[in-house]
């Protein structure tokens, strides 16, 4: 992948059903450029799939992400677990036997319950975690999830296919979505896979020597060095963090990247863990879009 494949990548995982023509406009490119680099990434596998959920913020329920040391003579049992459990949404299998994963509990759980479950049953050890409560914003009925159950598996899908297949008027399905969107009760996301391209995919964890000097790193960040930085999480649970998710395209690039961010003055010590493999769950939203059961 060169650098446009990626900031479309970036594009479509904010807004999946971006149009060709919407992207083509951000990226500055021919709508005919854009389909065809689209096309050969789904054809690489790189992009996987655009799918739809209800959205987290229906339930106002809690998310948040565990970082952990396994024993890699374990490593199928764990991740037998870890994708057994439909609250897991993402397992990262990270270099020096780490696991990332990102955990969307169901209304009513506890978040240290279910964190010590995981660790438990799993057997991590060394854990990093940060919670973050996701407030209740509104509701669904019948046509709503009819509209979402439509886009489960394609969120890409145009209004007048799901007026057609859930045989309500264009007009209603229209003013729906806009509504589901508007409020944020839709869910809509990219389902990819960095592996596929044969570039290199790392996870940063930087400490901080100064924590109040985070957020100015940050935005520097988000600022100079997207991409090849393509993601960064600013836990709130420790103001002395950030985890980058760096993509190069060879080992070279990200020692390089690791020996800039190494020599800045506000980087007290920086972990590094290569990306090997990746998995995504089938989480409880969205097997209410499927209709098999509730929250």
């Amino acid at each position: 992948m060169d650098e446009i494949d990626v900031r479309m990548i970036m594009e479509l995982a904010i807004n999946p059903r971006s149009t060709f023509r919407e992207l083509a406009a951000t990226l500055g490119m021919s709508v005919n450029a854009v389909y065809k680099r689209f096309q050969s990434l789904c054809d690489q596998g790189v992009l996987r799939a655009f799918l739809a959920s209800p959205s987290p913020l229906v339930y106002g329920t809690k998310m948040f992400f565990l970082m952990a040391n396994y024993n890699p003579i374990e490593e199928d049992k764990v991740l037998s677990y870890l994708e057994s459990d439909d609250r897991v949404i993402y397992v990262y299998i990270l270099s020096g036997n780490v696991i990332y994963a990102i955990v969307l509990l169901r209304p009513g759980d506890d978040v240290k319950s279910v964190r010590d479950h995981l660790v438990q049953v799993a057997g991590l050890k060394d854990t990093l975690c940060d919670t973050i409560n996701l407030p209740a914003m509104g509701s669904l009925d019948g046509e709503d999830h009819a509209i979402i159950r439509a886009l489960h598996e394609n969120c890409r899908m145009s209004l007048k296919e799901v007026a057609e297949c859930t045989g309500i008027s264009m007009k209603t399905v229209r003013q729906r979505f806009q509504k589901m969107r508007n409020e944020g009760l839709i869910w809509t996301r990219l389902s990819w896979s960095p592996l596929s391209s044969g570039d290199h995919f790392t996870f940063l964890l930087i400490t901080l020597t100064d924590p109040d000097l985070r957020a100015g790193l940050v935005n520097k960040l988000l600022r100079e060095h997207m991409p090849p930085i393509i993601g960064i999480v600013a836990p709130y649970e420790r103001s002395d963090l950030i985890l980058l998710n760096l993509w190069t395209h060879n080992l070279i690039d990200t020692h390089e990247a690791r020996r800039l961010l190494s020599e800045a003055g506000t980087v007290s010590t920086l972990q590094y863990h290569v990306l090997i493999d990746m998995r995504e769950n089938h989480c409880w939203l969205d097997r209410i879009s499927e209709g098999i059961s509730q929250p």
